[in-house]
């Protein structure tokens, strides 16, 4: 009995100091042009693992969404996230940072990339021979 109560308290213990851990990460959310393929991803990634700290780290290669967690108590600003993304070759539209705080911060990078919807005209291109993986680079290289 005496042995159960202990484990029950460790047990609670351990999970209020990782949620406690977990309000300390500040999340970042990076719109990134130019990711093609898996490649393209892992070298996002790769340049990134430089901060050390970097956890949660998730990219989805279709809509060039990245997001990562980073120890708040290193505080890594939105310029240094931009700068890192232009070190691994690609292009950073816009960026979002929720802090551990609770304050959000957004880049200004994108804004000027926005257009109206009306302003928008369709048109369609066939364009063949290329692999499923570059599809989404392609079309994102017309919509813009």
């Amino acid at each position: 009995m005496k042995n159960t109560i202990i484990i029950t308290l460790i047990i609670g213990m351990m999970t209020v100091f990782s949620a406690n851990a977990q309000k300390e990460m500040d999340e970042f959310n990076v719109q990134v042009d130019g990711l093609g393929c898996p490649f393209c991803a892992y070298g996002l990634e790769k340049k990134f693992k430089e901060f050390k700290g970097i956890k949660d780290v998730k990219i989805d290669i279709e809509t060039g969404d990245f997001s990562f967690a980073y120890p708040a108590d290193k505080e890594l600003s939105m310029q240094a996230v931009e700068e890192q993304v232009m070190k691994a070759g690609y292009t950073p539209i816009a960026a979002e940072i929720q802090r551990a705080n609770g304050k959000k911060e957004k880049s200004a990078s994108g804004t000027d990339l926005m257009m109206e919807k009306d302003d928008l005209i369709a048109k369609e291109v066939r364009v063949a021979g290329n692999c499923e993986m570059c599809k989404a680079r392609i079309e994102k290289a017309v919509k813009n």
